[in-house]
Formats: structure tokens, sequence, C-alpha cells
């Protein structure tokens, strides 16, 4: 009896056991799982990948929360088995892996999920304790061959016509030539590595007035309108933003007081249509303020995924976004922090700040509006405060402890790797002027890396040669390793290892004099670019300072144009596409301004110039540089004080067949034209000019025939036309090409031929295209009739009037008269 006991007390225990206990105040339950088991791509080929989705169908809470310890057994052709995880999924219950097969036949996957517990909080539904029981899933076929199996996605190929915005999302691959400029460029030579293409040539898409510019007249003599330089800023410093093919820019300059009202236009890039024009007004500032820069972020959570696009004033701390599309308010942020700013991998702006206090942060402007979830969902209009306390910490990543009493300031930072500073900027201010610069100047940097963030780098003093020598914190590259830092008074820079702080070159060997009062300089290709007011663009070997070439840019007209100079003062405005573009400019040039400053694109590997328009465009000095998106460059010329457009445009073509119809073996004339179809020749005042169209040119033709069309300088005797091939479609249904010709300085073009056979005709004119112009074509018909020969037939001879009466009169005489000559005879025989 006892030993009976004894067993039913072990079943019982055994039952206890088995029944999971809680001790929660909230209700308990037990659920039943279902567990699931996918494969995409299925089937596939041998060593191809596949997804395998595994879960089941019960979500959780929260997204940080998710199901523990789940697995997947394989069973190979050969039978073998392998289990794959243990695997943890998110909230919604599943996750993924990816599976590579090494056999042919047919694969068998199943999920297992452990039983688990639970516990939904008491926002949910009252709350409970539940117990999720153990689940399998059916087994799922996954069937491998020897050869891929899945047919993927042909894309889209880019474009070799003219194209326009928007772009359809699945054209994937045309990220590469769909770009944009969110940071209005203003002293330094930016350099855009993801900019596939840019202009090879001046041609202009359009043009239109900022304000009144050019020429005053009389009886102003040969004075100019202001331009803004120096100090003025026509155009502002937050000019261009361009995004989505849409170019904004400040209609006035960023100076003024808050009577002053600021207004922003939205142009489209490449036809110069006007979308909107309006006040940038927050809640905040209750005024207008001028553009700053713009912003796209792309943001990737578990409940969205997309870009954010918006344009940006600033008042102090204080920062309002705006909807690029309409110009609407959209939200602000106050206390954002000062330091120095960068741009995320996701376009998030972010700043990191050094405090001598001994701190050090990173802030995020996407996590001051979210960190998890969607973005701005119910956040238009609101304003987010970016202090510490605040939600999400104000946008703060981290506050961490640096090193106390480092000297100077951030210069550069590059994201999750360095921060480096130095003192030279504050001991320069003064220095600058006086020539009293001291020495050592302390150079540092504190890693940013995470886990690191905060420790001290290097911090070393750094002796200058001798000579009361200023000097300024110059460039940095990351892909080189180097900072530099250049001395006016030297005429030339010195390199230091970036990580290290220890210098590796330098000085170089002196600059043209002039560089003295005014350069720029930027990396690209492992070269650091240099020109400024001495007219030279300078190539040096970023890893040693070794220069290797030097292009002079110089005025022709012994400086007469100039004045100061026997060179053009430049400014490199961007580095892209291989090639350096620059203008001249100047800080506050004379009225009136020089003739024939240069506008060109210089090739970055070798120094020779790929373009030149001499006398078209002048970059402004106290204003936004010149912007490229799309493959278009847009920017305010000094000259006229007008908005352009330069880049690849669109061309149209026209054919005609004279005569239409034409019997076989004679010729036709085909004739048409290839004309310039950008937006800017259906300008009112160039359409009167031009009223049959403006004529596609040459590449060798287009600097001194867009100054002719643009800004009505004289007509180039020597411009030439562009090829035209002409094809026909038979009457046989061959399809080939007849002939080449090229139109001429007016956009005609003409092409006498002579049809091979009968019947009718498709006659093709293509202009395939150049560096300024996307391809266009055209066609006609014409119809070949068979030549006849008409058939012989018989005809009765034709008897004339002589034949007729005269012959027959004369031989009747002739008979009457050998009648009567008988008689005669027989009369005189009977006489005796």
């Amino acid at each position: 009896m006892k030993k009976i006991y004894t067993v039913l007390f072990l079943v019982l225990l055994l039952t206890l056991t088995s029944i999971p206990l809680s001790y929660s105040a909230v209700p308990i339950h037990q659920k039943a799982t279902h567990a699931y088991i996918g494969a995409t791509p299925n089937p596939i080929g041998i060593g191809q990948q596949t997804l395998i989705h595994i879960g089941i169908t019960d979500e959780l809470e929260l997204v940080q929360y998710g199901w523990k310890g789940l697995t997947v057994t394989v069973t190979k052709p050969d039978n073998t088995t392998t289990t794959l995880g243990p695997f943890d999924t998110d909230s919604t219950g599943g996750t993924g892996t990816v599976f590579i097969p090494d056999q042919v036949g047919t694969y068998y996957f199943q999920t297992h999920f452990p039983a688990q517990w639970f516990n939904w909080s008491t926002r949910t539904n009252g709350g409970a304790d539940i117990y999720y029981k153990e689940s399998t899933s059916e087994k799922l076929a996954l069937i491998v061959t020897e050869t891929q199996a899945t047919q993927f996605y042909q894309a889209i190929p880019l474009p070799t016509e003219y194209w326009t915005r928007p772009v359809d999302g699945q054209f994937r691959d045309w990220y590469q030539i769909a770009g944009s400029w969110v940071q209005p460029a203003r002293s330094s030579a930016v350099f855009i590595p993801n900019e596939m293409y840019a202009p090879d040539t001046a041609h202009i898409l359009w043009a239109k007035p900022q304000t009144v510019g050019g020429l005053v007249g009389s009886p102003y003599g040969t004075e100019g309108y202001e331009n803004g330089d120096a100090y003025e800023g026509l155009w502002g410093y937050g000019s261009p933003v361009i995004m989505g093919g849409i170019v904004y820019y400040n209609n006035d300059k960023d100076s003024g007081t808050a009577n002053i009202t600021h207004t922003v236009s939205a142009v489209d890039q490449r036809t110069g249509e006007t979308l909107w024009n309006k006040e940038l007004i927050s809640p905040n500032n209750n005024r207008s303020l001028p553009l700053q820069f713009g912003s796209i972020l792309s943001f990737n959570s578990y409940n969205y995924q997309g870009a954010f696009s918006y344009i940006w004033t600033t008042s102090g701390s204080t920062w309002n976004a705006f909807d690029p599309f309409t110009g609407e308010y959209e939200y602000s942020m106050t206390n954002v922090p000062s330091g120095t700013q960068i741009r995320g991998p996701n376009g998030e702006i972010l700043i990191y700040t050094y405090n001598s206090n001994g701190w050090l942060t990173l802030w995020n402007s996407t996590k001051v509006i979210s960190d998890a979830g969607s973005f701005l969902r119910n956040g238009q209009g609101t304003t987010y405060d970016c202090t510490w306390s605040s939600p999400r910490n104000g946008g703060y990543m981290w506050n961490v402890t640096a090193p106390k009493n480092i000297q100077g300031s951030i210069a550069a930072a590059f994201l999750d790797d360095i921060v480096i500073g130095n003192n030279l900027q504050g001991r320069t201010a003064t220095a600058n002027v006086l020539g009293l610069t001291g020495s050592p100047w302390q150079f540092w940097a504190l890693n940013v890396k995470t886990g690191q963030a905060g420790q001290l780098m290097y911090n070393k003093s750094w002796n200058p040669p001798t000579g009361n020598l200023s000097v300024t914190f110059e460039e940095s590259s990351l892909a080189d390793n180097v900072f530099t830092v250049w001395s006016k008074e030297l005429r030339g820079r010195f390199g230091f290892n970036l990580h290290t702080g220890d210098q590796i070159w330098g000085p170089t060997e002196p600059e043209y004099y002039l560089q003295t009062f005014g350069l720029q300089s930027g990396f690209a290709y492992g070269k650091l670019y240099s020109s400024g007011y001495g007219g030279h663009l300078y190539a040096y070997e970023a890893t040693t300072g070794n220069r290797l070439w030097d292009l002079p840019i110089k005025e022709p007209y012994g400086g007469s144009e100039v004045l100061w100079s026997n060179n053009w003062p430049m400014a490199i405005m961007f580095i892209a596409d291989g090639k350096i573009y620059m203008a001249n400019s100047e800080h506050s040039a004379n009225q009136p301004l020089p003739r024939d400053g240069p506008f060109m694109a210089v090739n970055a590997t070798d120094g020779s110039i790929v373009f030149q328009i001499d006398g078209a465009f002048r970059q402004p000095r106290w204003a936004g540089q010149a912007g490229i998106a799309d493959g278009i460059i847009t920017f305010f010329n000094t000259y006229d004080n007008q908005i352009y457009s330069i880049g690849k445009g669109p061309s149209k073509t026209t054919v005609t067949a004279n005569p239409k119809v034409l019997t076989f073996g004679n010729s036709i004339l085909l004739e048409g034209t290839i004309l310039d179809n950008a937006a800017g020749t259906q300008n009112i005042n160039i359409a009167a000019r031009f009223p049959n169209g403006v004529a596609a040119v040459s590449d060798e033709s287009m600097s001194a025939w867009m100054k002719y069309v643009y800004m009505q300088f004289p007509s180039p005797s020597n411009a030439t036309g562009v090829p035209v091939t002409l094809s026909v479609l038979d009457a046989n249904g061959n399809y080939r090409t007849i002939g080449q010709t090229t139109s001429d300085a007016g956009g005609a073009f003409h092409y006498l031929w002579t049809p091979d056979i009968s019947g009718s005709y498709t006659v093709y004119a293509t202009f395939l295209g150049t560096n300024s112009y996307w391809p266009s074509s055209a066609q006609t018909a014409v119809g070949v009739s068979e030549s006849t020969t008409p058939t012989a037939t018989p005809t009765q001879a034709v008897t004339s009037t002589f034949d007729t009466y005269f012959l027959p009169a004369v031989a009747a005489i002739i008979a009457a008269i050998a009648i009567s000559f008988a008689v005669t005879i027989l009369v005189l025989r009977k006489k005796p």
C-alpha cells in the first residue's frame, strides 16, 4: 500500500511540474502555437542563396521583444541532417537566415519552436502571463538544381535620351545619375564622389534674372549694377539647394533686420520654371528667414522606410524645417548644439562638440524626432527641444568624458573614426594681421569610434619654420590619412598624418605670390588641388606633397582687364566626374567688371582643359557658389545677375522629302533641321531673335555659340553643326543607312538621294547626340513608282498631198500624150 501511495505521489508531482507556474497577479493562460517555415527563392541552383523564413504566428507586445531559441532541422538529399540556429525573432514573431545548398536534389526544412513564457503588460487587454506551447512546422521541400533556376528582374538601363524628374522608383540603377546638393559651398572645393556625370561643355539649359543686373547704361557710362561682392551676397549663402530636380535659392541678401522680408524660390532645374516663391516663416521666429541648407534623410525602421527631404532656415540655435515641394512649415528644433557639422551615411545631420571642461558629444538630427518606429507621425508643427533632458536625449547619441583643457577646437570630424583639432584658428586671427604668430602649435585628435569615444589619440606640439609665419588649418582627407596647414608667407603647405599628428611632408614649393591673398583647396582622387588669387591650378600628391602639375590661367590682355595680375583670380567650385570646375571670382571687383573672365572644367588627372567659356560667367565671392545635381550645374552669374543652368540638353530633329512621290530613277532631296530644344531657347527674347529655332552646334563651337544666343555676343563665324544619319525602311522591309551629312550653323541639313527600288519608303533622320545634346530623330515617308516604256502598235503609212494628187496627174498626162501620139501615127499610115 505504501508503494502505491509513493507511485501516486510521484505521478502527481510530475503532473504539477509539467504545468507552468507563475506568481504574477495577472491571469495565467496557455496557448497553442503554430510554427512556420518558408524559403525564397524556391527552387534554386546549387550554390545559390535562399532566405529561410522561420517563426510562429504570434506577435509580441513591443518592438524590443522576440521569441527565443528557435531552430530549423535540415534534411539534405543524401538524408543527412543538420540544425540551424538557435534564432531569436523580432516582435512580429519571425526572423530569417540565409542558406546555401551544396547538393542537388530535395532538401527538407522544419521549424521547431520551444515553449516559453511571455508576460503581456497591463497596458494590453488588462495584461496576462501566457505560456506559449512548443510547436513544429510542416516540412518544407526546397528543390535544388544544377543550374540557377531563378529568373531575376532585368534592371532598367541608364537613359540614352533626355530624362526628367521624378524618376520611377523601379529604376534602381538610375541612382548613379540622380543626385542632390544639400549643403551650399562657401569657401572650400567640394568633392562630389558619387556624381557620375558632370558637364563636358558649357551648353546652357536656361537663364533667368535674379535681380536687375549687367550694364546700367547712360548716363552712368560703363558702370554695372551691384552684384553682391563684397559683403552683400545677392544670392545668399544658402543658395543653391538642389533636391529631386528642384533648385531652391534665396531671392535676396542674407543680411537685414527683422523688418526685412526674405523670399525663397523653387525652380525646376531642367527648365527654369518657377514652382513656388514664398516666405519661409516658422511660429518660433514669426518672420521670414533666408534659406540655409537642405537635408535628405533615409529613414529605415521596423514601421517605415523612405527618404524625407527638408529645406531649413536658422536663427541662432533654432532650426526650422520646411516641405521642399510646397514650402510649408513642418517642424522646428531649439537648442541645437554648436560644433563641427557633418552628414551621416543616411543623410542625417551630425554635430561633434568638444568642451574643454572634459566632455565630447555627438548629436544626431534624426534622433531628435525619432529613434524607432515612424519618423514624424503626428509631429508636424512641433518644436523639439535638443537638451539632454528632453525625450530621446534631445538627439544626443552619446556624451562621453574627454581630456580637459585641450587647446583650440575641432577642425574636422570623421564619423565613427576620429575628430582632429588645433589652436591655429584662434591664434592666427590676430597673427594674420600682425604677422607675429608664436609657436609651438598644438595638433590633437580624439577617438570617436563606438566604445572608444573620447579617448585621446594624440596631442602634439609642432614648431613651424622661423620667420613669424602665420599658419592656418586647410583641408583633411580620411581616404588619404592626411591633413594640411597653409602658410601664406611661405606660400606653401605642410602635410600631417591624420591618425598620429606627425608631419609627413612639407613645406611644398611656393605657389604664385598672389595666392597669399586667398585660395581654395580640396582633396580628391588621391590628390590635393589648390587655386585662388594667384590664377594657377596646382595638383599635389596627397601622401607625399609632391607637385604633379601646374596650370596657369592667363589673362591674355596684359593684365588690362584684371588690372592687378597677369592671371585670372579663380575659385574652385567643386570636383566631380574626374573634373575640377573653376570660375573667375574676386572679393571686391572693380567696376566695370573685367571682361572675358573664364569658367572652365579641368581634367583632374593631367590638368588638361575639358572646356572653357570666356566672358560668360563669373562666380560670386559673397554668396553660394555653383551646385551640381543630375549632371546639371546651377549658379549665379555676376556679369548679368542671372541664374543659369548648364548641362546636356534635349534636341529636336525634323526631316522632309521633296518630292514626296517620284518615278523610279529620279532623285529626292531630303531636308531637315537639328535644333537646340532646351527650355531657355523658348524664352520670349531668344525666340524673337531666333524665330526658326536655335541651331544645335558642335561641342567645339558651344562656348562661343552660347554667348551669342544667351548674352548677345557677336555670332561666331566658324560655328559648325552636328552630324546627321539618314536611313530608310524600304518596300522590302530592309532597314539601312543611305548616307550621312552635317547640319550648318543655322541648324539645317540636306541630302540628295536616288532610291534604288520602287515602292514605299520610311525615311529616318537621326542625330545621335553629343556631349551637349541628347539624341533625337524624325521620320517622313516617300513613294517611288515604276517607270513605264510605251508599247509599239502598227500604224497606217501617211500619204502626202504630193503623192496623192500630183503624181497621178502627171501619169495621166503622160498617158494622154502617149495615146495622142499613137493615134497620130495611125492616121499618117492611112494616107495614100
